[in-house]
């Protein structure tokens, strides 16, 4: 054989290979689950998605995969589920935080926040309450209570819900923490009593004079 066949052959062997090593990359069997571990519930063609390693809510299903006593996973899945609006998965994530942590106040009050987004006023009123009674100075959960009396027409209980959770914590009245007191009609009356108990006065006001 002259050694200009031989390099034909080899380039024809080269691309043989090459091909059978593509073929295999594409339809070969994924990789075995490491011993004792279980099968994300998830599609499992997304996991071969490029684009789905940088979804926030596969990564989580990850972690949750090898810790699943963990309640601040469980949680935070459940805020994720909520953005998507996928409102059963996510009160399925917080109840199983809440079962690990039960005195998670965190929890109980994002559980109320998905209750009250699937119209369901009591189970979130009680999720809030639970929230308070585990953490009384939670004030997350005082505004969110305060948001139900409000919906409900209660001009008063909703504004001393208001006070208590803006006493707690100043800054829940700021759109940049809270962006829910954009549409919130009653936040005057509640920066204006909150000024007022805290020693304020409606005295006109006096002016200096150059000296």
């Amino acid at each position: 054989m002259s050694r200009a066949d031989l390099r034909a052959t080899l380039v024809v062997l080269a691309m043989t290979l090459a091909a059978g090593a593509a073929g295999c990359a594409r339809s070969g069997p994924a990789p075995a689950l490491a011993p004792g571990a279980a099968p994300v519930s998830v599609d499992a063609a997304t996991l071969w998605d490029p684009n789905s390693a940088k979804d926030p809510v596969v990564i989580y299903r990850l972690r949750l995969d090898t810790e699943p006593n963990n309640p601040a996973l469980h949680n935070n899945l459940g805020n994720l589920y909520v953005q998507r609006n996928w409102m059963d998965e996510a009160v399925g994530e917080y109840r199983m935080a809440i079962d690990l942590d039960p005195i998670s106040a965190t929890a109980w009050n994002n559980l109320g926040t998905a209750f009250h987004k699937m119209g369901k006023r009591s189970a979130a009123m009680s999720a809030f309450e639970r929230a308070t009674k585990i953490d009384p100075r939670y004030a997350l959960a005082w505004y969110n209570i305060g948001t139900l009396y409000d919906e409900d027409g209660d001009y008063d209980r909703s504004v001393d819900m208001y006070l208590k959770a803006a006493s707690l914590k100043p800054d829940i009245l700021e759109p940049e923490v809270n962006p829910q007191v954009l549409n919130n009609s009653k936040v005057m009356a509640v920066r204006l009593r909150k000024y007022l108990e805290e020693g304020g006065a409606l005295a006109l006001p006096l002016e200096s004079m150059p000296e």
